[in-house]
């Protein structure tokens, strides 16, 4: 277990502290109707972690409790392979146990959508996404047709570049020295192993492992690549569903305090979406199923592999 331990300890893990305040839970133009009636809640200060629960980090917990379950295989594989994934296939229980052994619990679900919507640090609004009033774009991909696409200026200074760079190291260019140093040190390729040290070290030194994280994936990411929006989170839009703490009922019309859910029922929520939400099926449409005022269910036992969960806390007395 020292490499799912030694891999565990290269995922970012951080709490932000939210400063509390009122705002309108719930959505008067959502679809679905269990995201009304909006009604006031005041939401005490709390931390949050902002990035989800990392599969590395899971598989810790998950060996030294003697957790089995059925997805605990296929994290285990990750945790060697790409530890940073987020843990999923986790059910309520496995989440909830985890984020206690932290100190913690998960978030209430006011607390979800208020980190997910209101603009704490800011202009103390709550906005449409996580990423403001409009969807971010798609990563690497053009949301309709999955191409790249470039304005026909953008087209032609990247011909010009490719020209000039083409110009200037051409062979033509080079004096004779210049040129057999260019080949000499053009003899051999590099092997596999070789070049896979070359690319770490240039990764090192440009940062350039990690994509950018103002755009959606429509792949499960790492944890610190998922889309980082209003208040600094990470992941409060796509890549895995996250568990909250409520048992699900319908909303009250009357305002609440620091609402934490019924005190049993069927179901528990979850909210958020999934990289499988994040195709657009036309121009402007809108990922429908990423709406942070959408309330998903399920029974606290079940697990479903694009579920996982983030952890919250008690803002310190």
């Amino acid at each position: 277990m020292s490499a799912i331990v030694s891999a565990s300890e290269k995922c970012p893990v951080e709490q932000i502290l939210l400063q509390g305040g009122r705002f309108e839970l719930g959505s008067r133009t959502s679809l679905f109707q269990d995201s009304r009636p909006v009604h006031e809640v005041q939401i005490e200060d709390f931390r949050i972690a902002n990035f989800e629960t990392s599969a590395a980090d899971f598989v810790v917990f998950a060996k030294a409790q003697k957790m089995d379950f059925p997805f605990l295989s296929v994290l285990e594989r990750e945790s060697r392979e790409q530890p940073c994934r987020p843990a999923r296939g986790v059910n309520w229980f496995g989440a909830q146990s985890f984020c206690q052994a932290k100190g913690g619990r998960l978030p209430t679900e006011a607390e979800w959508e208020y980190a997910a919507t209101m603009d704490v640090s800011g202009q103390q609004q709550k906005f449409r996404w996580p990423s403001g009033n409009k969807l971010p774009p798609i990563f690497g991909e053009n949301e309709i047709s999955g191409e790249m696409e470039f304005s026909e200026e953008e087209e032609d200074e990247l011909l010009e570049e490719e020209d000039e760079s083409e110009e200037e190291f051409s062979e033509e260019n080079l004096d004779d020295a210049e040129l057999e140093k260019l080949i000499a040190s053009d003899e051999g390729d590099l092997d596999d192993d070789a070049l896979e040290k070359l690319l770490a070290e240039v990764d090192e030194e440009t940062g350039t492992k990690e994509e950018p994280s103002e755009y959606l994936h429509r792949e499960l990411v790492n944890v610190q690549k998922t889309f980082r929006g209003l208040n600094g989170l990470h992941g409060m839009l796509g890549n895995v569903w996250e568990w909250v703490g409520d048992w699900y009922s319908f909303y009250p019309k009357a305002s609440q305090t620091h609402p934490v859910g019924p005190e049993k029922g069927f179901w528990k929520i979850f909210r958020g979406g999934s990289y499988q939400n994040v195709d657009l099926q036309y121009e402007n449409s809108e990922a429908v199923l990423l709406d942070p005022t959408l309330r998903n269910r399920a029974k606290p036992e079940e697990a479903f592999a694009h579920l996982g969960f983030r952890c919250a806390w008690n803002a310190p007395p």
